[in-house]
């Protein structure tokens, strides 16, 4: 056997292995998926990259040909392609494994369940008022080396997954593939009250999905715009993490709000930064986010904000965003979903996060130890979740505190509502065209 014929088959062969790598992959994942949360998004996965791999091993023949170089080069460019959609598969596959981790099961199981919680709360609700919500899955959280929680955007590709010049593909790609991702500290595993900041994150999601678009950056920007001022593109950035801090305070009260403040709060310069992006200055966020509290009836954020200091060369462009707050804070309570706000999509009652409420009431049965007596659901999960983070405020012992954080765990899990959560189609497109697309980017500069 010559050198072309043994690159060439092996070249076959590793690209038709990947197709059935894939598939294999994806069996083991839903057999260990009873309650089918993540069917759409395996399937997905399978339908779309395995798709891809089969398109690709298809168009390889008639591209293997000419002379030994040009068969070579032929070698070289499909099996780039076919690396390009492992490390795509990889990516996620490594996610979802991290179920199969004895370290990190109980973890994962608990946080499938709050963002879960978070995603189907909201998505009945805005059902339920008439909206029309596209079929999605709930985000697949992870643990990762991150300091604090993070929602893949879905129109940009995470580090890992921008090999080379392909940033362009991939971003088309994620921006459709219903696989959304966030990623937790690896602290989660043993602080469960890290998930609370899952109403947050779950959030970033969702607002593509109640409002696409760029409809809430619109609306933010007509807001500011309407002030006067040359800051409403600003506040249009701002806008996506001044949302989910709303999807936040809606699916877990006060509790999100107090967990957001050891990643904000700072020295007195760098209140004032507002070089960081997508994120407004802290001082400013903070105000913002105290603002919703207070008309949403939730308890005030446990930290007094001042006005930046005079000396400071930034506190002019810092009191010009205070300005704006107000503003800002009526066009996020309005109403964002069609007629309705997102409070009410979350069927939020504030009560429950004062003292004597249910949040309350729960974090003292974590305290001794018990809970989810009777109690299955999004609300019950969603309010132990809460409860966690109240609960831990209150501890100093950390032996308590470890007991507390896997009656916390346990709670959580046992809260699940039973069924099936299938989230439908795979996607509105249909995973079969993403999968052509797909295949079409990879094989765009074959003669």
């Amino acid at each position: 056997m010559d050198a072309v014929h043994i690159r060439v088959t092996e070249t076959a062969e590793g690209i038709d292995r990947l197709r059935r790598e894939i598939a294999a992959w994806t069996d083991r994942r839903r057999a260990r998926d009873p309650r089918r949360q993540f069917h759409t998004a395996l399937t997905s996965i399978d339908d779309t990259l395995g798709g891809a791999a089969e398109r690709v091993a298809a168009a390889f023949p008639a591209a293997a040909t000419g002379t030994p170089g040009e068969i070579f080069d032929a070698c070289r460019r499909f099996e780039g392609r076919a690396a390009l959609v492992r490390r795509l598969w990889s990516w996620y596959a490594a996610k979802f494994d991290q179920r199969d981790d004895p370290a990190h099961r109980r973890a994962l199981a608990a946080a499938d369940e709050v963002a879960w919680s978070v995603h189907a709360g909201l998505v009945r609700g805005a059902l339920a008022h008439g909206l029309p919500v596209p079929p999605s899955p709930a985000p697949l959280p992870f643990l990762d080396p991150v300091q604090a929680p993070e929602a893949t955007p879905r129109d940009a590709p995470p580090a890992a997954l921008r090999p080379d010049s392909a940033d362009d593909l991939l971003a088309v790609l994620l921006a459709r593939l219903p696989v959304p991702t966030v990623a937790l500290p690896a602290g989660a595993a043993w602080a469960p009250w890290t998930l609370v900041l899952l109403g947050h994150e779950v959030g970033h999601h969702l607002e593509h999905d109640l409002l696409p678009g760029g409809a809430l950056r619109d609306r933010v920007r007509t807001a500011v715009g309407a002030a006067g001022g040359d800051d409403a593109a600003s506040w249009g950035g701002w806008s996506h993490e001044l949302f989910a801090d709303l999807a936040g305070l809606v699916t877990m009260g006060a509790a999100s709000a107090e967990a957001l403040l050891p990643f904000e709060l700072g020295g007195g310069p760098s209140m004032l930064d507002r070089g960081r992006g997508r994120y407004p200055a802290p001082l400013v966020r903070l105000t913002v986010l105290s603002a919703l509290a207070d008309r949403l009836g939730l308890p005030p954020v446990g930290v007094p904000l001042g006005d930046p200091p005079a000396t400071d060369r930034r506190a002019a462009a810092i009191r010009r965003d205070l300005g704006r707050v107000t503003g800002v804070v009526d066009a996020l309570l309005g109403p964002l979903c069609g007629p309705v706000g997102l409070a009410d999509l979350a069927g939020f009652d504030p009560s429950e996060h004062h003292p004597g409420g249910a949040v309350d009431l729960r974090a003292g049965l974590l305290l001794r130890g018990d809970g989810a007596a009777g109690e299955s659901g999004p609300r019950a999960v969603l309010g132990y979740a809460a409860a966690g983070h109240v609960a831990r405020s209150r501890l100093t012992d950390p032996a308590a505190v470890r007991r507390l954080a896997d009656t916390t765990l346990d709670v959580i899990t046992a809260c699940a509502e039973p069924g099936l959560r299938d989230a439908g189609p795979a996607a509105p497109a249909g995973s079969a065209v993403l999968a052509a697309e797909l295949a079409a980017l990879l094989l765009r500069d074959e003669p």
